[in-house]
């Protein structure tokens, strides 16, 4: 199993694909697993491919850094490139940055610190495209 390390979390890379894991919280719990496992992971989901591409658009953008071009398109390949679903001309993204709240550029998306209050209500917009 390989671990892509995705700014504070990760998505795990399994044999069977990509998965959400969850590590065991307690550190005396956790340093047993480490040591009978190798890991403290305590529960793999498999994550379908719509799975996580909302991961990874939710979690990118509660961040200031926002979310990359170039990482969407190596962590989702499968799905429409990042260019062509996220640009200023599909309704709900001009809407949202003619607001305020969002900010596309050559780099990526990010939310700007008047959207970052209201990142939920964003979020619900990008998924719904």
């Amino acid at each position: 199993m390989r671990f892509l390390i995705f700014r504070k979390w990760f998505i795990a890379r399994h044999q069977s694909g990509y998965c959400h894991s969850v590590n065991t919280l307690e550190p005396k719990q956790w340093m047993t697993k480490v040591y009978h496992d190798g890991h403290g992971i305590q529960f793999l989901k498999h994550l379908s491919k719509k799975e996580r591409a909302e991961e990874i658009l939710t979690t990118s953008l509660r961040t200031t850094k926002g979310l990359y071009a170039k990482t969407w398109d190596k962590l989702v390949p499968d799905v429409q490139q990042f260019s062509s679903l996220f640009n200023d001309g599909h309704e709900n993204v001009r809407h949202l940055c003619q607001n305020g709240l969002l900010v596309i550029d050559e780099h990526g998306m990010r939310a700007t610190m008047k959207g970052l209050n209201v990142i939920d209500a964003i979020v619900v917009e990008l998924l719904s495209i």
